[in-house]
């Protein structure tokens, strides 16, 4: 009597059965292709895109000679606005009795006369450098004289006048075009604008109230120092072209 086994024959393939060996084939073929290093990452398709490529730059444009003017104007202004806070220190100085306030006033003097040597360092050639803002001193500072009789109207003039260079040189940094020179200015308004602190209500101090530093005290248009641009003529002079007065016109005689 045979012993032998009986062959099993295989199972027959059933529909759940092709599915669980095909999910279990689709999972190994995307790991697979995970760990490979050749060939898109997934979702993308195609190349991949250059990424060391420079991004385009746009050149700097070139300052014009008038921009370039401006700032020398703007600098021969500023040395021209501290020399003339140090006069009107040197001047009305003494109607100041308050023993901390005249120490200031010694002080201030010293601060002023050091910034003029920095903004007027690089203009030395230019009109009106080296003394005090002939129109402010003509039109704001003359006619206040003899209105300057007590301590707190020498410090509320005081007051403006740092006021007035603080926010000059606030409109200043906005303008000029290097950047160490916009810093400059930044911290010569910064520090009138603390000095105005000092001399504000008639000497008592005050404290600013808004965030913004006003700009009610910026000096008019006349007060700048300028230069005509090249080329153009000064108020008054003959252009080329222009006939000099008394010519350019024909009269005729009559004959007898």
């Amino acid at each position: 009597m045979d012993s032998t086994t009986p062959r099993q024959t295989p199972p027959t393939p059933t529909r759940r059965g092709l599915l669980t060996v095909g999910t279990t084939g689709l999972a190994a073929t995307a790991l697979l292709a995970a760990c490979s290093n050749e060939g898109p990452k997934p979702g993308l398709s195609g190349k991949p895109p250059v990424t060391t490529l420079v991004p385009p730059t746009v050149p700097p444009k070139k300052p014009t000679q008038a921009q370039l003017q401006a700032d020398l104007d703007m600098l021969a202004t500023a040395n021209s606005l501290e020399l003339l806070a140090v006069e009107v220190y040197r001047q009305h100085g003494a109607k100041v009795e308050t023993e901390d306030l005249s120490a200031s006033i010694a002080r201030f003097q010293d601060d002023h006369t050091a910034a003029a040597e920095v903004f007027g360092a690089d203009v030395a050639d230019h009109d009106g450098v080296g003394s005090p803002n002939e129109y402010l001193l003509t039109n704001m500072i003359d006619p206040m004289r003899s209105l300057l009789s007590s301590e707190v109207e020498v410090t509320n003039l005081f007051s403006t006048i740092e006021s007035t260079l603080a926010a000059t040189y606030i409109a200043a940094v906005g303008t000029m075009l290097e950047a160490e020179w916009r810093q400059t200015f930044a911290e010569h308004a910064a520090a009138a604008a603390r000095r105005a602190t000092v001399w504000g209500k008639g000497g008592a101090g005050s404290t600013p109230d808004t965030a913004l530093f006003p700009m009610s005290d910026l000096i008019p248009v006349a007060a700048y120092l300028t230069t005509p641009a090249e080329g153009e003529a000064a108020e008054g002079e003959a252009t080329e072209g222009d006939a000099p007065a008394g010519e350019g016109s024909e009269t005729t005689e009559a004959s007898e």
